[in-house]
């Protein structure tokens, strides 16, 4: 990582390669907890991915956004049963590498933010130059990459993921801008954010954010026009990325969609989704206020980011010990706050917002975290030649005090992770999803058929038929099987996707001008044509009319008792049951 600062070699290695060493270490932690196979979080990028979902990409989501698409297109070209290890180990590195950036951000983190750090600290830069400077970046990491969330992100296919390291990068040209003042790490910033924000909705309400970060920085200079010609310029390329999906699914043959419509609907999903979740009623909601979550993300950030007066201009010898105290309390209690917050306590994205990860709230905890601990390590550490000393006595007690307690807290902090974090994770990334598909497999014709299967309540999407599509896909049957969405057979584009998907298996053939609806006696016939040929298999129990003209006959039950551990909503029931029709 580019520019070290000319403060002699004896913090280079913190700076330059410790970062490195830390993704390193977290990429070998992440590889012994990968899931090698789809999950909850996995399955819909891993359908998407394998191409069996016929829905127009035209929604902004982690999953179906444009640079998570651009990016996982090549993997098509895979083979089928590898798409979904593949995915994972793309989230894998993407961790990785945003943790190196937290190391490198929190390395250069100035700490001349008080008057007590200017005393102590006149290394150039005012970066972090005691020989406990590598602490900061390895704790900051510790609690980021060991908080459940980000674990979980890290080790199964997620386009979150992406999204972070998109967002850590942006800080570290932020920082890095601070420190040789160069340009191109503000335009490469505002292109990167441009890009995001096609991919990420987090990263339009951090937008003002991002101005102020400008401001600051720049000072008067921000409002040169050269310099926001540019800035527009590069940010206008990023958001170029707006056009990729609306033109790819323009072009397509299944389910088609012109440019602008395309576009204009994409558009007014994530513009409805984002208007939703910042709306008052949602941010000041009695039961789960979001705004508390900026208690341990958005607040420390600005404590870190104001440049305090030597107190205040208060030359009395009470009002100092006053002020001082209060600027430790302050950091203290936020540095508790996020070490609490990064445990998942009720204070947390993953219990206020449940189904939504919001890494980038975790990772500025983690940020915070590792400048806060370099901040008490710097005041109360041991003292360095050419830097006051502070009187003997009861102020070292003090000082020893104050950095045994913060041992402490980090030690209790990291094996509390690690205690509440790995069973967890072990079973999210163990063998109970294959083998409750494989136990729902055994029930199925080894000489193929047609699987149905409904979708669950409040999805469009049946994860159990991708889930069993994805079992099959491993031992190498699904050639042998058609999989059937039955909420999407009323569709024309659905018709199509299947001529287009199993051109053997599926003879109907649509124009791709009948956009009419399919009555339900219509599917009624279809089903009946493909009973004389098929073995025919719902995946679960079910209702309607189909079963007026076909009798149900149980073939397997499979209950697992590990199911009652599965996510709330999840896609099982307890109980599994595959049933098969014949025709009266």
């Amino acid at each position: 990582m580019t520019m070290e600062p000319e403060d002699g070699a004896e913090n280079t290695f913190v700076r330059a390669y410790l970062p490195w060493f830390i993704g390193a270490g977290a990429l070998a932690l992440y590889l012994l907890t990968l899931n090698h196979w789809v999950s909850l979080n996995s399955l819909l990028p891993v359908a998407r991915v394998s191409g069996w979902l016929w829905q127009p990409k035209l929604f902004w989501q982690p999953q179906l956004g444009p640079l998570y698409w651009l990016l996982t297109y090549p993997f098509h070209w895979l083979p089928a049963k590898t798409i979904p290890i593949a995915l994972n180990l793309l989230s894998s590195v993407c961790a990785c590498l945003a943790l190196a950036l937290l190391a490198r951000t929190v390395a250069l983190l100035p700490h001349d933010r008080t008057h007590e750090q200017r005393e102590r600290e006149h290394g150039p830069f005012s970066l972090l130059s005691t020989p406990s400077a590598w602490v900061p970046p390895v704790v900051a990491v510790l609690a980021c990459g060991l908080q459940l969330t980000f674990w979980e992100n890290a080790t199964d296919a997620s386009g979150e993921m992406l999204d972070l390291l998109l967002f850590a990068y942006i800080i570290r040209c932020l920082v890095e801008y601070r420190i040789d003042e160069r340009q191109s790490w503000l335009t490469r910033a505002s292109f990167i954010y441009g890009a995001g924000m096609t991919n990420n909705w987090a990263m339009i309400g951090f937008f003002p954010i991002f101005l102020v970060a400008l401001v600051w920085l720049r000072g008067l200079n921000f409002f040169n026009v050269r310099f926001l010609v540019r800035m527009f310029l590069w940010g206008l390329a990023g958001l170029s990325l707006y056009l990729l999906l609306p033109l790819v699914q323009s072009l397509g043959n299944v389910a088609p969609v012109s440019f602008w419509t395309a576009l204009r609907d994409g558009l007014a999903g994530q513009k409805a989704f984002v208007t939703q979740l910042f709306s008052t009623k949602v941010l000041f909601s009695p039961d789960n206020p979001l705004w508390v979550l900026s208690l341990s993300s958005l607040i420390p950030v600005l404590v870190i980011a104001i440049r305090w007066p030597s107190y205040f201009g208060d030359p009395s010898r009470l009002g100092v010990s006053i002020a001082t105290f209060i600027l430790h309390f302050v950091q203290a209690a936020l540095l508790v706050l996020c070490c609490w917050v990064a445990l998942d306590s009720q204070l947390s994205a993953r219990r206020l917002i449940p189904g939504l990860s919001v890494l980038t709230l975790y990772y500025l905890g983690a940020l915070s975290i590792g400048y806060f601990c370099g901040y008490f390590l710097l005041i109360f550490g041991p003292d360095r030649g050419g830097y006051p000393r502070r009187p003997p006595g009861s102020a070292r007690l003090v000082n020893l005090g104050v950095t045994g307690a913060l041992w402490l807290l980090f030690a209790v902090v990291i094996a509390g992770l690690l205690y509440r974090n790995l069973p967890q994770i072990r079973t999210t990334n163990g063998p109970m999803f294959k083998q409750l598909a494989s136990l729902t497999a055994q029930g199925l014709p080894p000489a193929g058929g047609v699987l149905l299967s409904d979708p669950e309540p409040g999805s469009s999407i049946s994860h159990r038929l991708l889930l069993m599509q994805s079992a099959l896909t491993q031992t190498g049957q699904s050639k042998d099987y058609l999989f059937l969405a039955t909420a999407a057979l009323k569709y024309p584009d659905y018709h199509r996707f299947l001529r287009q998907k199993y051109p053997q298996r599926w003879q109907e053939d649509l124009p791709r001008e009948r956009q009419a609806l399919f009555t339900d006696d219509l599917l009624v016939r279809l089903m009946v044509k493909l009973a004389e040929t098929n073995a025919i298999y719902y995946l679960h129990p079910s209702f309607g009319y189909y079963f007026e003209y076909f009798a149900p006959e149980l073939h397997a039950s499979v209950s697992d008792p590990k199911s009652s551990q599965l996510p709330a909503g999840g896609v099982y029931d307890q109980q599994h049951v595959a049933i098969s029709t014949q025709g009266n």
